[in-house]
């Protein structure tokens, strides 16, 4: 009778263990897609701000190489006036030239003139006149003294004319020199100023290229983040759900459980003819000839149970000898190792452990399916109550496509 009174009270509190996924691991998930999705929208306003940017410097490009058009255009024209001073600076110096040689050879004619005065002694013009002879003579004098006179005026004019000629044009030079010069350091000037201003704008525009590819390259890894992120909330909230459903059930079976060990238990203290070595009569009549259930191990669970191979699958029943139906096989023969599962497949697929992938499976594993449940025997392999055709027999773990895999014993 204590016995079966321990074996009761196992049943109804045996629970699989859960691994919940608290709300805070949750609530934490959220937070993490919400901060990258705001990171997301911040990244795109910059590349929106950069663009815009861009676009200004584009104009300012296209702007200044209006500018730079224009100014080559004059530049053109500078070189252009820069070469008619260079023509007009030859040209003035050969006129230079030409004055300074008729200027020195009127300096000559002055330097022989100056030099005969003196060598004939200082004669005036009126001295000549005095010298006359007679009236005739002092005509023919004075004549002459005209003539010498306008010889000299002429001399003298020639050679003023030629030294202001030579001094002039000499000036005239120098100008254009100059206007050259001041040409020239203008034109280098603008040149210079231009090419600074389309290679400052040209670097600021390879720039924000070298800015906007790195923000998109940033927008697409923290999409592929946020697309991570959210794929570990999903899981978190679809465990979760699972999960409090598999408690749910548990809670819902250990009741019924609770429920059952009352009644039993009423039931041994009128009479102990319901028992056999503390088992219930309608489960230890389905061991007589039978091993019986023993061990702690997952193993130990499926040895008891491949001795069933071959018996009646029954629909709705739970007698491992005259016929069960798939979780009527898991759940009874559970239930002689001291564990307490839900009574349906559907049930059973939210309970205990879940394993991650049939490489991770053990024996004792149940193997769930759509509408079905198994025992996992190791080796790709199951037992399980196949069908009315079949009855229970082994197969293959991956005859049908696996829902989930759930660990009972830990």
């Amino acid at each position: 009778m204590r016995r079966v009174l321990t074996i009761l009270l196992v049943l109804s509190l045996s629970a699989g263990p859960f691994a919940y996924a608290s709300a805070d691991e949750i609530e934490d998930a959220r937070q993490q897609v919400e901060n990258t999705q705001q990171e997301i929208r911040d990244n795109a306003d910059r590349i929106d701000s950069m663009e815009g940017e861009q676009a200004q410097v584009g104009s300012k490009i296209d702007n200044t190489t209006e500018e730079i058009a224009a100014l080559m255009a004059t530049i053109a024209l500078q070189k252009e006036e820069i070469g008619q001073l260079k023509e007009d600076i030859r040209v003035q110096k050969k006129k230079m030239n030409s004055a300074e040689k008729k200027l020195k050879k009127q300096s000559a004619r002055m330097e022989d003139r100056i030099q005969a005065i003196y060598e004939e002694g200082e004669v005036s013009y009126l001295e000549v006149l005095l010298a006359a002879s007679s009236y005739s003579d002092m005509l023919a004098k004075s004549e002459y003294v005209s003539q010498l006179y306008a010889y000299d005026k002429g001399l003298l004019d020639k050679y003023r004319s030629s030294s202001e000629a030579a001094a002039q044009e000499k000036a005239e030079l120098s100008a254009r020199r100059i206007l050259e010069k001041e040409a020239e350091d203008e034109l280098e000037q603008e040149e210079e100023r231009l090419e600074e201003a389309l290679s400052g704008l040209r670097d600021s525009y390879d720039n924000y290229d070298e800015r906007l590819a790195a923000a998109k390259s940033r927008a697409a890894q923290l999409q592929a983040r946020l697309e991570e992120q959210k794929a570990y909330l999903n899981r978190l909230e679809e465990k979760k759900r699972r999960e409090e459903a598999a408690a749910a059930a548990a809670a819902a079976a250990q009741a019924a459980q609770e429920a059952a060990s009352a009644a039993w238990t009423s039931a041994t203290e009128t009479s102990s003819e319901g028992y056999v070595n503390g088992i219930p009569v309608h489960i230890a009549s389905d061991l007589e000839g039978y091993r019986q259930p023993s061990g702690t191990t997952g193993q130990d669970v499926v040895n008891f149970a491949c001795q069933f191979v071959g018996k009646s699958y029954v629909w709705g029943g739970t007698s491992l000898t005259r016929g069960c139906d798939c979780s009527g096989f898991t759940q009874t023969v559970y239930s002689l190792f001291g564990y307490s599962i839900p009574r349906t497949a559907e049930m059973q697929l939210l309970y205990g452990t879940e394993v991650d992938s049939l490489d991770s499976a053990k024996p004792g594993d149940l193997i769930c399916y759509a509408g079905h449940v198994a025992f996992y025997i190791g080796n790709g392999q199951i037992v399980h109550a196949a069908s009315t055709t079949s009855g229970i027999i082994y197969g293959s773990a991956t005859y049908r496509t696996i829902l989930g895999i759930r660990r009972i014993i830990s």
